[in-house]
């Protein structure tokens, strides 16, 4: 009973509220306004409401640090601000571990260089964004464009063809010629591009400077050191397109290690199923208000945790890992602030307990031993209400 719960945690609530006699009630509310039991009937019910608080506070400790809601906040937007990077650092180590295995393995640049192409061809122009040129750079490595040689000025000696023996006609015999090929002499020399499309007609073919694994995965490093170190607010669409050929290096990458071995192949699965998962995370309207700066960071909680709403709270546990008992901590501060004086309100407790509902026991599923104390916490402030 809400008795037993009170006394246990050391509360001792004025008779009135331990009955629904409406005689006892009424008896003791007219003793509290006389000049020799008022003082007494009040100084319980203080007490009473001190306990209650201290209640709450020892649900308070128990649910996460004591830190200003500031401080709490702000570690929240941080941890959520570095999350893009544990990702990113996630997948390096992996490519890390198998480098040994991969490093001189051959590897297909297919993916880059679309990508490369794609934004480079939307990208061009008199106004376009700097940085695109190291994204030619980088293409030119994967794709060489084709060259032929030309010449100017000078003169030109024309092929000659020169009979050795005219052979023996109607016999097997063949006609055996020499040929003396033609030359430019005196003049210059050029070099001209030839469309890459062009290059199987000529009888050439391009040639890769980045053939093995571990000359993209270093191309890779420094793209991503490119896109860390970005800050150009100007052309944040850009680095979006940066991004998006990092994406590409690393399914090659991904290619190439698993032609080489299933178990290598597997755990790349793994590892792109968990950065899609976090791709998605970094996508929900959750992340980014967390991380704007439009969210004030004492009401960080408002963000993450909303009445009713339990699959919230599974988003922000899996956003804010540890850091989640700081935003927890922060919103049960706001349950049983006091709204007038130095005392806490046994209504506004229980209103607001159940206002968040389902949310709560999504909180604190882990912990059930919290939640049964929420759960005390009400009925004792419903009893003193």
């Amino acid at each position: 009973s809400a008795v037993s719960i009170a006394q246990k945690e050391g509360i001792k609530p004025p008779l009135s509220t331990m009955t629904e006699s409406k005689f006892v009630q009424g008896a003791e509310r007219m003793a509290e306004y006389s000049p020799f039991f008022g003082q007494r009937i009040t100084k319980i019910r203080d007490n009473a409401l001190m306990g209650l608080k201290n209640f709450a506070d020892r649900i308070a400790h128990n649910i996460g640090p004591d830190r200003p809601p500031e401080v709490s906040g702000n570690l929240a937007k941080e941890k959520l601000a570095l999350l893009s990077q544990v990702f990113d650092d996630t997948r390096d180590k992996l490519y890390n571990a198998v480098m040994p295995i991969l490093k001189d393995k051959p590897i297909g640049v297919e993916n880059t260089v679309k990508t490369l192409e794609d934004v480079i061809a939307r990208r061009s122009g008199e106004l376009e964004p700097a940085g695109l040129g190291r994204l030619r750079n980088l293409l030119n490595k994967l794709k060489p464009k084709q060259t032929e040689r030309g010449f100017s000025g000078g003169s030109y000696t024309p092929s000659k063809e020169k009979i050795i023996d005219e052979g023996v006609p109607g016999m097997l015999s063949p006609k055996v010629t020499e040929s003396t090929p033609g030359k430019f002499s005196g003049g210059s020399s050029s070099i001209n591009e030839i469309p890459t499309h062009m290059s199987g007609m000529l009888g050439q073919s391009p040639q890769s400077s980045i053939t093995k694994y571990w000359q993209m995965k270093a191309e890779r490093t420094n793209l991503g050191s490119m896109i860390k170190s970005w800050n150009d607010p100007a052309s944040t669409g850009l680095q979006d397109d940066l991004k998006s050929v990092y994406a590409a290096m690393s399914n090659d990458m991904d290619a190439a290690a698993g032609a080489v071995s299933p178990k290598i192949r597997a755990a790349i699965d793994a590892a792109n199923a968990f950065n899609k998962k976090a791709l998605d995370t970094l996508k929900s309207e959750m992340y980014k208000a967390v991380t704007s700066n439009k969210v004030n960071p004492n009401n960080v909680y408002k963000v993450i945790i909303q009445p009713n709403n339990p699959s919230g709270i599974e988003i922000g546990k899996e956003l804010l890992g540890d850091n989640f008992k700081d935003i927890a901590r922060q919103w049960w501060s706001d349950i049983i602030k006091p709204k007038n004086g130095s005392f806490v309100s046994p209504a506004d407790i229980m209103k607001k307990i159940d206002r968040y509902g389902s949310t709560i026991n999504a909180m604190f599923k882990d912990t059930p031993e919290i939640l049964n104390k929420i759960g005390d916490l009400r009925k004792v402030s419903e009893m003193m209400t």
